[in-house]
């Protein structure tokens, strides 16, 4: 005798596996993946930098850069208009405001990056999927004297990973607000 399998429906599931963030907590998080860099992370990239004769600190710095417009275009594709988007952006900017407090000139800097992130995606010189546009301006920003393309897929898949992790966290979670 076989027993019924039963399985709760899509929506149940859905709302077991729900959490749920308000902007702040949102804003916090996405700072903190933007900022952060693991220390298995800063030894990948200085052994990255070793072959590639690149300078390691300049892979680090625009990391964080390329980590902010991934964290941007996912918020504005993810959730458009939406007033909850306005509601991330404003906390995640004041934490960009106390972090430029703290090292003047942090948003002017970040403001350049973005641009140039954005203006490639914008007009691209040529045809290509957008990791790979994003990939190689990092490698242009990174400056090295050789391996640009390895410097273009590394920033390539950053991008990729962190973008489609924000997606996700940005699906899975129930915003609310305050």
């Amino acid at each position: 005798m076989h027993g019924k399998v039963i399985r709760p429906s899509k929506e149940a599931v859905k709302e077991e596996d729900s959490r749920q963030a308000t902007p702040v907590e949102l804003a916090a998080v996405l700072m903190d993946a933007v900022c952060r860099t693991t220390v298995q992370e800063k030894d990948s990239i200085e052994q990255l930098a070793l072959t590639l004769d690149a300078d390691a600190g300049r892979i680090v710095s625009e990391l964080m850069y390329l980590r902010a417009f991934a964290v941007d275009l996912a918020l504005e594709v993810e959730l458009g208009d939406d007033s909850i988007r306005d509601h991330i952006m404003g906390h995640y900017s004041s934490h960009w405001a106390r972090i430029d407090d703290q090292v003047p000139g942090t948003l002017t800097e970040l403001s350049w990056h973005l641009d140039r992130y954005c203006e490639a995606v914008r007009h691209p010189a040529g045809r290509g999927v957008l990791a790979e546009l994003v990939g190689a301006i990092f490698a242009d920003q990174c400056g090295a004297a050789s391996g640009r393309s390895d410097l273009a897929l590394f920033g390539a898949a950053m991008f990729k990973s962190l973008y489609d992790e924000v997606a996700r966290l940005l699906a899975d979670v129930e915003l609310v607000l305050e």
